[in-house]
């Protein structure tokens, strides 16, 4: 049995699934292809900030799918995704992306104020997490990785390797876990329906959950 990451899985879900839905927010409908897609379009994104294997990336955000979505880019270039919770005053902030040595940062607009604030956040590329015209200088995450061209990179596992089984080196193994339910949750509803409806919270639910 061949081993999973979460690019197989995003890869093999987008093939097997295409435009059904994965995820629903009350901003948008996300179908497995636009989760595909939209990470690699992130990915390339990234490897033209010339980020790598083993460098971080960080999240500061309350959004679920723009997470996932980076955290796949990332692994793609073998890359790791560094959450950092939003609830953080700024210097704790700063401490974690200095400390972490983050090369790039996607932030809720909620937050765009205080990342003047934060010296660690003003050396390194940032994004705002929603959609909207740029706000003190910031273009949105999907304008800026929609000004790429979608190509497909190479799958590729993040971290090292044990004989012939890919680690995950950052939440390993919840977030592998994690993913992979959410996908077989989600298939599994639209099996039995097809309805679409918004999420109560901020960051939007699996359309199983709905």
């Amino acid at each position: 049995m061949s081993a999973q990451t979460l690019n197989t899985i995003a890869r093999s879900q987008a093939k097997d699934l295409g435009d059904a839905t994965a995820f629903a927010t009350p901003f948008r409908r996300w179908s497995y292809r636009d989760v595909d897609e939209a990470s690699n379009r992130v990915a390339q994104g990234l490897k033209s900030l010339g980020i790598g294997p083993g460098d971080r990336v960080a999240t500061l955000t309350r959004h679920v799918v723009e997470c996932l979505v980076l955290t796949i880019a990332a692994t793609k270039l073998q890359a790791v995704c560094m959450p950092v919770n939003w609830r953080l005053a700024p210097p704790e902030i700063d401490y974690i992306l200095g400390n972490g040595e983050a090369r790039f940062l996607m932030a809720d607009r909620d937050f765009a104020d205080s990342l003047s604030r934060i010296p660690a956040a003003t050396t390194i590329k940032n994004v705002l997490t929603e959609d909207g015209p740029p706000l003190n200088g910031l273009e949105s995450f999907s304008a800026w990785y929609r000004n790429d061209g979608l190509i497909q990179l190479p799958v590729r596992s993040s971290g090292i390797s044990v004989g012939r089984i890919p680690i995950i080196t950052m939440w390993a193994p919840s977030v592998l876990a994690l993913v992979s339910a959410a996908f077989r949750l989600a298939r599994t509803s639209i099996s039995s329906s097809s309805a679409v409806r918004p999420g109560n919270g901020r960051g939007g639910t699996l359309n199983s959950m709905l």
